[in-house]
C-alpha cells in the first residue's frame, strides 16, 4: 500500500521517472499493468497542467475536455492543433490509426493543448 501512496503523491514528471527507476532497481523489469499505471499518472499531471476538466474515451476517439465556461461566457470553437487533433466547443477530439502507439502521441498532445 505505500507504494501505491507514493505514485498517487507524485507531483511531476521528474518524480515518476525517479520512482520508476527506483522500482527498476528494486523489482527489475517494469509489469505492463505498472508502467501502464505511470503512464495515467503523466497523462494526469499533464492534464492537470493544461487545465484540463478530464481526459477520456468517447465516440472511439480521445476527448480532452476543459471545464464548461461560466454561465452566460460565450462557447467558442477551439482551433485544430493537428491534423489528428481536432478542436471543438470546450473540447479537444484526438484520433488515432488502428496501429498507432498512442500512449507516447497521447503525451505529445497534452503538451500542445492550452486553454
Amino acid at each position: 500500500m505505500r507504494l501505491y501512496r507514493r505514485i498517487a503523491d507524485l507531483r511531476d514528471e521528474t518524480e515518476i521517472d525517479a520512482l520508476a527507476s527506483e522500482f527498476r532497481d528494486r523489482f527489475g523489469a517494469l509489469p505492463e499493468m505498472v508502467d501502464n499505471l505511470l503512464l495515467q499518472m503523466r497523462v494526469k499531471l499533464r492534464a492537470e497542467k493544461a487545465g484540463l476538466a478530464s481526459v477520456s474515451w468517447e465516440a472511439g476517439q480521445v476527448a480532452l475536455r476543459f471545464p464548461a465556461p461560466a454561465e452566460g461566457e460565450e462557447v467558442k470553437r477551439m482551433s485544430d492543433l493537428a491534423p489528428d487533433v481536432r478542436g471543438g466547443k470546450n473540447v479537444y477530439w484526438v484520433n488515432f490509426t488502428k496501429n498507432e502507439n498512442w500512449m507516447p502521441r497521447l503525451l505529445e498532445v497534452l503538451e500542445m493543448v492550452r486553454p
